[in-house]
C-alpha cells in the first residue's frame, strides 16, 4: 500500500538565538506522531507506523514522515480525516462541547500548533493522502491561540443546591459572602455570595450543615461550582439529614471503638 505523507514544519523568529530548544522539537515530533497514529486508528487502520523520511537542514525546519498501515480494503476513510476535523474546529473556532478523549486530541492539536512565546514565527502541518493531488496544509497563523486555555478555563452557569459546613462570613467586601465546606471529601471550599438581608438568617447557621440554593459558576470539568449566589439556605442536621451529608458530625459517637464493632451491636439489636 502506497504510504501516506505527512510534514509538520516550525519556523523559528529570526531574531532568536541559539535556536530551537531540543525539549520543545522533540515534544512536537512526539505529538506529531502521537495524533497521526491516533487518528488513523480512529479511520480503522490497524499496526500504525510513523516512520521519518526527511528532515531539512535549512529554515524553515521540516520533518517529513510516511504514515504506514495495515487496513482492510473496504474502509475507505482517510487515515488524517480526524487529525483535519479538529484542526479545522480550531481554525473555525468553532469547538464543540468535547468530552473524554475527544477534548484531550482538540487540546494536544492546539499544543502542537502553538507558537506565541515560543520562539517560533509559524508552525505549520501538512496531510498528504493518497486520494489527494495537493497536500491539505494548516498553519498556525490562522488559528487562535487561547483555544486550549479557552477550553479548560470555560465557565458554566449552573443552579443547584450543594450542601456543606457553613463557615467564616465575611463582611468586608461590596456583598457579603461566607464559605461553604462541601460533604465531598477533598473538594475545595465554595465562595458564597448573599444579599445583606439574609445576614441574619446565615449568621445562624454559622458552623452548622446545610445546603444552599442560587446561581453558581463551575469551571470546566468540574463537579461542584466554585461560586454561589445564594437566595436560599436551610440545615440539613437533625432528622433531615442524610447520611452522606452527616458523615463526621459526630466523630466520638462510638467511643472510639471499631466501626465494625458498632455495627454489629446494632445488628444483633435488630435480630432481638
Amino acid at each position: 500500500m502506497k504510504p501516506h505523507k505527512a510534514k509538520l514544519v516550525l519556523e523559528l523568529i529570526d531574531e532568536v538565538d541559539g535556536g530551537l530548544a531540543i525539549a520543545d522539537l522533540a515534544e512536537r515530533i512526539r505529538l506529531f506522531g502521537q495524533l497521526l497514529t491516533e487518528s488513523a486508528k480512529r479511520a480503522g487502520c490497524e499496526n500504525v507506523r510513523c516512520q521519518v523520511t526527511h528532515v531539512s537542514h535549512s529554515s524553515p525546519l521540516g520533518v517529513e514522515c510516511d504514515v504506514k498501515f495495515d487496513r482492510s480494503p473496504k474502509l475507505s476513510e482517510s487515515p488524517f480525516k480526524h487529525f483535519q476535523n479538529v484542526l479545522d474546529v480550531l481554525q473555525k473556532e468553532n469547538i464543540p462541547n468535547y468530552r473524554g478523549k475527544d477534548r484531550k486530541y482538540l487540546e494536544k492539536v492546539q499544543k502542537l500548533m502553538r507558537h506565541k512565546g515560543k520562539k517560533m514565527d509559524r508552525v505549520e502541518v501538512q496531510l498528504h493522502s493518497e486520494n489527494r493531488k495537493k497536500p491539505k496544509t494548516y498553519k498556525s497563523a490562522d488559528m487562535s491561540q487561547a483555544v486550549g486555555e479557552k477550553t479548560r478555563r470555560k465557565v458554566s452557569l449552573v443552579y443547584n443546591t450543594v450542601k456543606g459546613e457553613l463557615k467564616v462570613v465575611d463582611l468586608r467586601g461590596k456583598k457579603p459572602k461566607f464559605m461553604l465546606v462541601p460533604v465531598i471529601f477533598g473538594a475545595p471550599a465554595i465562595s458564597c455570595e448573599f444579599p445583606s438581608e439574609m445576614l441574619k438568617e446565615i449568621q445562624q447557621h454559622l458552623g452548622q450543615m446545610v445546603a444552599v440554593q442560587g446561581e453558581g459558576k463551575r469551571r470546566f470539568r468540574e463537579l461542584l461550582p466554585y461560586k454561589v449566589h445564594v437566595n436560599k439556605i436551610y440545615s440539613i442536621s437533625g432528622d433531615d439529614a442524610a447520611l452522606y451529608n452527616i458523615r463526621g458530625m459526630c466523630p466520638n459517637l462510638g467511643g472510639g471503638r471499631p466501626s465494625e464493632e458498632i455495627v454489629r451491636e446494632i445488628r444483633d439489636e435488630w435480630d432481638d
